[in-house]
């Protein structure tokens, strides 16, 4: 995704020459503004989260512009000069800035600081008619949101710059709290209260049709690793991890007992476990070693926060969050503010 750099205008006004006597030397006396609202006389200061901030300079044809004293370019016709500063880190820079005239001339130094902050995981937030109780999320970027009394959201969801939604269909007279969506992908799987799950076909994404109700679906709370080693699972207890490498003989690495935990995520290369756990938000677990999972990390996210859709090769992670809706996260950032 992209992210638009903040951009300070730095102006360095033509080095203006004296009308005194014409026998004598030129009086040169160097003119130095800024212009741009954030930054104060002879200082110019950028504020970003990108690795790049982009600065125009403006000055006299010719002029050579040096920063920290190594030449980077020269004025063209047009006056303007862009050069581009790389901050990889998170922290303060600073950037001592001239220009010299074609006739040698050095206008007085300017000093560029730029500070770059940390991103903040949050992408946005998709409002639901009611609250999110469940969330699953299509190869194509539609969410499926279970809201309880209000039924099921189906909403498109696009995100470049910012976070846009847009509401295909919604299913009513269901009081959903769960929904599944089929390996294929034509059919929704919509548990009511009573733990009935109603069947939609969703073919036609704009026109769900109920085609029946069963009692039960072979449906778990599983998140299974890349190599298929190790599946964790919810059961009555909590958190299970399992070592699945031999289907007749599986094994239990542990069991954390812990009922509060609604819904499982691994991330990070399958070393973590993202939970979410209601009213106590989201939950961070190293799962690295598989019989010792340690919480390392945990957000309140204001509700209840009780399901999790990951479209991983984005990096993006969908939150049903309650009275709050969908809450979308860039899941990198998130993990790193949760570690720290």
């Amino acid at each position: 995704m992209h992210k638009k750099a903040l951009i300070a205008s730095l102006v360095l006004a033509a080095v203006m020459i004296g009308c005194g006597d014409r026998s004598a030397p030129p009086v040169h006396e160097p003119v130095v503004s800024l212009n741009a609202s954030q930054i104060a006389a002879e200082q110019s200061y950028i504020e970003t989260t990108e690795d790049y901030a982009n600065v125009t300079l403006l000055g006299e044809y010719g002029s050579k512009v040096f920063i920290n004293g190594e030449l980077v370019g020269t004025i063209p016709e047009s006056g303007t000069l862009e050069v581009s500063f790389e901050i990889k880190d998170v922290g303060d820079y600073s950037y001592a800035v001239h220009s010299e005239s074609p006739d040698g001339v050095s206008s007085e130094k300017i000093t560029i600081e730029i500070s770059k902050n940390s991103k903040s995981a949050s992408l946005g937030t998709v409002a639901t008619k009611g609250d999110a109780a469940n969330i699953e999320l299509s190869k194509d970027g539609i969410i499926f949101v279970a809201e309880k009394n209000q039924g099921v959201e189906v909403i498109s969801i696009g995100y470049d710059d910012k976070i846009s939604s847009e509401i295909v269909s919604s299913v009513e007279g269901i009081n959903a709290v769960n929904v599944v969506l089929s390996d294929d992908e034509q059919k929704l799987y919509i548990e009511d209260e009573r733990g009935r799950y109603h069947i939609m076909d969703i073919s036609d994404i704009s026109h769900p049709v109920e085609t029946g109700v069963v009692e039960n679906i072979d449906k778990k709370v599983t998140s299974v690793s890349e190599d298929g080693a190790t599946r964790f699972r919810l059961n009555a207890c909590g958190l299970v991890s399992e070592d699945i490498t031999n289907s007749t003989d599986i094994k239990q690495n542990f069991l954390l007992k812990d009922q509060g935990i609604l819904d499982i995520a691994l991330v990070d290369h399958d070393s973590k476990l993202i939970v979410a756990h209601g009213m106590e938000g989201l939950q961070l677990y190293d799962v690295s070693d598989p019989s010792n999972p340690v919480m390392i990390g945990e957000k309140d996210l204001g509700d209840n926060t009780s399901g999790l859709s990951l479209l991983l090769k984005d990096g993006i992670l969908f939150v049903a969050n309650g009275s709050k809706g969908v809450e979308i996260f860039d899941l990198d950032i998130l993990l790193f503010e949760m570690e720290h």
